[in-house]
C-alpha cells in the first residue's frame, strides 16, 4: 500500500488506507477521508479534477470531493457519497482545453462540461461531476479502473437453485485484468489466485 500522507498526524481518527498515491488530493479531502471511511475501506483510485475537485474510488463506493464557492460547497467542503450499487458507469467528456469525469447513477443523469454557469450542467458544482484539464492520460486510466471497480461491485451474485459459474480459468482472466488497470495489487492478485487454484 502507499505512504499515507496523514499518517501520525494528530487529531486523525484513524489513517486512510490506500493502494494508490494521495499526495495529489487537497489536505482537506484527506481530513476528510480520514474521518469517513469505514473500518477496513480502502482507496483504490483517485480522479484529480481542477480546482482541487477529485472523485476518490473506494472498495465499497465513490467519493465526490468539492471545496469552495467554486464547488458548490459556499466556504466549505464537501464529500459526496455513491454507493456502487447505485452507480451504471463513468463518463468521460474530454476536449481541447477542458474536460468533465461524470459518474452515471440511475437516479442522475450524467452532465457534460457545457453551459458552465448553469448548477445542474456545471461540473464544477454538479455533485455527480468533476471538470479536468488536459493531460488526460492520467483521467482515462483511474476512470478505467473506476469503471472496473463498479462493475465488480455490481456484478450478479447466485441466487436460488446452484447455477454454472466463472471457469477458474475465466475468473483467473478476470482477477489479470483488474490487476493490469490497478484495481487490485499484485499481492492480492497472488492471494485469490491461490484461492482460485487451490479450491479456497
Amino acid at each position: 500500500m502507499s505512504p499515507n500522507p496523514l499518517a501520525g498526524q494528530p487529531g486523525t481518527p484513524r489513517p486512510v488506507q490506500t493502494t494508490v498515491d494521495l499526495t495529489g488530493l487537497h489536505r482537506k479531502a484527506l481530513e476528510v477521508l480520514a474521518r469517513d471511511l469505514f473500518p477496513g475501506e480502502v482507496v483504490r483510485v483517485v480522479i484529480l479534477g481542477e480546482r482541487d475537485q477529485a472523485i476518490i474510488g473506494t472498495t465499497r463506493r465513490a467519493l465526490v470531493f468539492k471545496k469552495g464557492a467554486a464547488g458548490g460547497a459556499l466556504l466549505t467542503t464537501e464529500l459526496i457519497s455513491w454507493d456502487y450499487a447505485h452507480l451504471t458507469g463513468v463518463l468521460t467528456h474530454l476536449g481541447g482545453q477542458a474536460g468533465a469525469v461524470v459518474l452515471e447513477a440511475s437516479s442522475q443523469v450524467g452532465r457534460s462540461r457545457r453551459l458552465r454557469g448553469q448548477h445542474e450542467r456545471d461540473p464544477f458544482k454538479a455533485p455527480n461531476a468533476i471538470p479536468v484539464a488536459p493531460p488526460f492520460d492520467a483521467v482515462t486510466s483511474a476512470a478505467e479502473s473506476l469503471r472496473a471497480l463498479i462493475t465488480a461491485a455490481n456484478a450478479p451474485t447466485p441466487t436460488g437453485a446452484p447455477t454454472a459459474g466463472p471457469s477458474p480459468a475465466q475468473e483467473l482472466q478476470h482477477l489479470a485484468e483488474l490487476r493490469d488497470l490497478g484495481v487490485i495489487t499484485p499481492e492480492e492478485f497472488e492471494i485469490m489466485k491461490a484461492r482460485i487454484v487451490h479450491g479456497g
